[in-house]
Formats: structure tokens, sequence, C-alpha cells
């Protein structure tokens, strides 16, 4: 668990972008691969902006899932 200025960071090794996710909390479940992201909840890549109440990351599956209110900007 980790709470006040949670930012998880990854490089796409593609295009070498780095992903950045940023919230007031992160719940790491390491036998699910899951990463919980709470408390206004962002995800930048590049210009384009993902944001919703909870950010699920399943690392394991190379996915995530945007629970309400999802707010995608694209560019």
């Amino acid at each position: 668990v980790a709470t006040g200025d949670v930012t998880l960071t990854q490089i796409d090794p593609d295009s070498k972008v780095p992903n950045t996710a940023r919230g007031e909390q992160a719940v790491y479940t390491v036998s699910k691969g899951e990463i919980v992201l709470t408390g206004s909840p962002t995800l930048q890549q590049g210009q384009n902006t993902i944001s919703g109440k909870v950010i699920r990351f399943f690392r394991n599956q190379n996915k995530l899932i945007v629970e309400g209110g999802a707010k995608i900007i694209l560019f």
C-alpha cells in the first residue's frame, strides 16, 4: 500500500514514452498482479490522458480497467 501523492511510471519498450499514473493511494496485490489506484487517479501516455474514480492495472495481462466517471482525452 502506498498513500499520499503516489506516482507509478512504466516506460513503453516500443515507443520509449513513459506511462505515468498518479493518485492518492495505490494497493498492489502480488498474487493477482493487480494495482488499484484511487483518489482522483489519472494515467498519462504522451499527451493522452485517462481518468476515473478507480484505475485497475493488471500487470500480468497488460490491461487496465477504469471505473466510475471514465474520461479519455486522445490527441
